[in-house]
């Protein structure tokens, strides 16, 4: 009996050393295991941040080119590929997004961007009070675009106050357009703000062209031309004919009439299809001739009052 009983007691402490090293092997497995779960979870999420984190750079450096278009679609990929804890990713790649947009015209996508980060992402990404006007800048920038230069102008001077100096030259096209009744000194107003721009932001052909509608309006010919010249020297195709013929006029007004006899026979050559620039040539040619009646005076030179009708007419 009692070398049986040995023999059990040896096999129970035998099943017990077995029980616990299976139960230490199935632990170690489980730890093994969770390990490479972990790692693997980790891998992946690596992995996607990376890409996430390379379709944002990429966006980036052709935001910076001003390629929008392509920008935009790789900031849509960044936002498209979903990873934990990206939040901050996100909300950089949504303010960047309406920055292009923005510098598309396109103002109702930009809207649209800033209210999604508005609405699905914490300010302490952004600050909530700026990202906020933003929506109004969006809205506001929508009615210049459609010629609501009164509806818009507070918003815009307002962006101008902010530090967005490049939106006064906006600001002074509003006061160039709205009526003397919205606004005594728009004259002044308009010149304070082209002023601004002069001051914070590159100078091109568009604020010369408006610096010479401003000299034009308070009848100071000499400073027109000036700016005239300025802005036809960069060559943008797009206000060169009618800053042709504001240079012609001004020449008339201050009696250069071999300037404006240079400058008319150019345009014509250029535009020949504006009827109206040949009877103007004949114009000149009487007062550059004193024994010469004078024609076509409907240019207003010696009666204003004919002049400030035909001046609102639109260039062909």
């Amino acid at each position: 009996m009692s070398q049986k009983n040995t023999t059990r007691a040896r096999r129970r402490k035998m099943g017990k050393h077995r029980d616990r090293a299976y139960r230490k092997l199935v632990i170690n497995y489980n730890i093994i295991a969770t390990l490479l779960i972990i790692l693997g979870v980790l891998y992946c999420a690596s992995h996607i941040f990376t890409k996430k984190r390379s379709y944002r750079e990429t966006g980036v450096e052709l935001y910076n080119q001003g390629n929008y278009t392509e920008a935009i679609e790789y900031f849509d990929k960044a936002l498209q590929t979903n990873q934990f804890f990206s939040d901050n990713v996100d909300a950089d790649v949504l303010m960047y997004k309406a920055s292009a947009y923005l510098n598309m015209q396109n103002y109702t996508s930009a809207k649209y961007c800033y209210e999604t980060l508005l609405a699905d992402y914490s300010d302490k990404y952004y600050d909530r009070n700026e990202y906020t006007f933003l929506v109004r800048l969006c809205d506001a920038l929508n009615e210049y675009s459609n010629q609501n230069y009164v509806a818009c102008l507070e918003v815009l001077k307002e962006a101008c106050e902010r530090g967005y100096y490049e939106l006064s030259l906006p600001v002074a096209t509003c006061y160039e357009n709205i009526s003397e009744n919205d606004s005594l000194d728009k004259w002044v107003y308009m010149k304070t703000y082209l002023d601004v721009y002069a001051g914070r932001c590159t100078p091109n052909a568009y604020m010369y062209y408006k610096y010479a509608v401003y000299y034009l309006n308070i009848e100071d010919y000499s400073n027109a031309i000036d700016n005239i010249k300025l802005s036809l020297s960069y060559n943008d195709e797009e206000y060169k004919q009618e800053l042709m013929y504001m240079l012609i006029m001004s020449y008339i007004k201050i009696n250069d009439f071999d300037n404006a006899s240079l400058n008319c026979e150019e345009y014509i050559s250029l535009y020949p299809q504006d009827t109206r620039a040949q009877e103007l040539l004949d114009y000149i040619y009487s007062r550059q001739h004193p024994d010469t009646e004078v024609i076509n005076d409907i240019f207003g030179v010696n009666h204003p009052e004919q002049n400030e009708s035909y001046g609102e007419e639109s260039i062909d």
